[in-house]
């Protein structure tokens, strides 16, 4: 019996340590030693009872993985579904409403996300179209909807730029009519002046050559 009691003391301190493997070991020795086969019969319950608690362990520790993975790839509804389930086994309360803060501050950004992706696609259908001022309007609304977007403020500088290059490229094309009419009339002059005017927008203007020759042809 002194030598069961040690062996089961050793179990006991292997389960302790949370070692199972070892008070397995242990239990083989005192089923050997113990010839009342109590102390054994004492130590497989305990073994047994922390087994069933490793496994519990492991199980919440798999959803919680689950758990962390469904957050992260954004599928909420099943986040959410696994989060009942963890809150089923006796995860903390204070972890449980982690989670939903969570799921809900991910949601919240999910709607964001999808509401600017909207402003985005109207503003640069209503940009394709050249209608200025309706895509500032949109911009106008985003930036009020979702104020610490720094996405309004990049539009509206893209919206100027785009009107400034449109603008251009409207008289250029202007001044260039106005050159081709000016060569049909062949007057030397209203075409050179035209000329210039049309370098001033675009000093690298592709016809730049074909209209000098044609210039340079017109009667004085």
């Amino acid at each position: 019996m002194e030598i069961a009691g040690a062996i089961l003391a050793e179990g006991r301190d292997a389960l302790l340590h949370s070692d199972l493997v070892a008070a397995r070991r242990k239990l083989e020795q005192l089923e050997k030693a113990d010839p009342t086969m109590q102390l054994a019969e004492a130590l497989r319950n305990s073994i047994e009872t922390a087994e069933q608690q490793a496994a519990s362990v492991a199980a919440v520790d798999r959803r919680r993985d689950n758990l962390e993975s469904l957050l992260e790839s954004h599928r909420l509804e099943e986040a959410e579904r696994e989060l009942a389930r963890l809150s089923a086994t006796g995860l903390a309360k204070v972890s449980v409403e982690s989670y939903r803060l969570r799921i809900a501050d991910i949601a919240a950004l999910a709607a964001r996300d999808a509401r600017a992706q909207e402003f985005e696609r109207a503003y640069k259908e209503k940009v394709q179209a050249r209608d200025w001022y309706a895509a500032r309007d949109i911009v106008l609304d985003f930036e009020h909807s979702i104020p610490d977007s720094p996405r309004p403020t990049l539009l509206f500088n893209e919206i100027s730029r785009l009107e400034e290059v449109h603008r251009r490229q409207q008289g250029i094309e202007q001044g260039v009519q106005q050159l081709e009419n000016y060569l049909r009339l062949k007057k030397r002059a209203e075409a050179e002046l035209a000329f210039k005017i049309v370098l001033q927008m675009d000093p690298e203007y592709p016809r730049r050559a074909e209209f000098e020759n044609r210039i340079q042809s017109l009667p004085r």
